[in-house]
């Protein structure tokens, strides 16, 4: 025998969802604690100040002005991209590892080759 399949708002479920005698409106307590989890996360993964797009932007300024050469600026977006999305939380032999592992991929590329050439001219 199967059992048989109940409508929303019916019948028995766990972790905070409507049971039996809780109806639709009992489920938007559950619904409020998840967007709060999701703006909060959502928050945490956001660049701060002098992060993300500015340190892009700083690097590229200080390119521009001749402060710093293109190998040097790869250098500090490489830093950068392990530092942030949660790199910072890996081990030093992780980062050490993961700036070894994009380097190495940024030399095998091509076109990021022929930007540094350009840049060197």
């Amino acid at each position: 025998m199967s059992t048989p399949i109940k409508p929303p708002g019916t019948g028995s479920v766990q972790n905070g969802a409507p049971t039996e005698n809780e109806g639709p409106e009992a489920s938007s307590g559950a619904r409020e604690k998840f967007s709060q989890a999701v703006e909060q996360a959502q928050k945490a993964d956001a660049p701060t100040e002098g992060q993300g797009i500015d340190v892009v932007t700083q690097v590229a300024e200080q390119l521009q002005t001749g402060s710093i050469d293109a190998p040097s600026a790869v250098q500090r977006l490489v830093e950068h991209a392990v530092l942030s999305n949660g790199g910072a939380m890996l081990s030093e032999t992780q980062q050490a590892e993961l700036k070894a592992w994009i380097e190495a991929s940024l030399e095998d590329d091509p076109t990021l080759q022929a930007l540094l050439n350009d840049l060197k001219s």
